[in-house]
């Protein structure tokens, strides 16, 4: 929700598995990061045209200061290297999210 209640959808460009459970990385500085802070509580849709199914995951994200969890996003996208410099730097959010998760075949 942004700073009028009204819902957004955010594209983001990296996902990885923690622990178990989808990990995300933006920004500390981003308009996202903040709103979720105020906002712990997200929903994911994909499709996949291969086997016509669409999934939905919910649940709240939690933020972690992990630096195992950090350092992993940093090797696994170098970009994000480039930008961040090292998993210390405090610009660098890694949030984890406790998930609902369906899974529904299209008629």
């Amino acid at each position: 929700m942004n700073e009028n209640n009204i819902p957004e959808v955010r594209p983001f460009g990296f996902v990885m598995e923690w622990n178990g459970k989808p990990a995300f990385t933006t920004g500390s500085f981003k308009k996202v990061y903040s709103q979720l802070q105020a906002n712990p509580n997200i929903a994911i849709c994909a499709y996949s045209a291969d086997n016509m199914q669409w999934m939905r995951i919910s649940g709240k994200v939690k933020f972690t200061d992990d630096i195992a969890a950090k350092r992993k996003i940093l090797e696994s996208m170098p970009f994000l290297k480039e930008m961040y410099k090292s998993e210390d730097n405090p610009m660098l959010a890694c949030f984890i999210l406790n998930i609902d998760f369906h899974v529904n075949r299209s008629p």
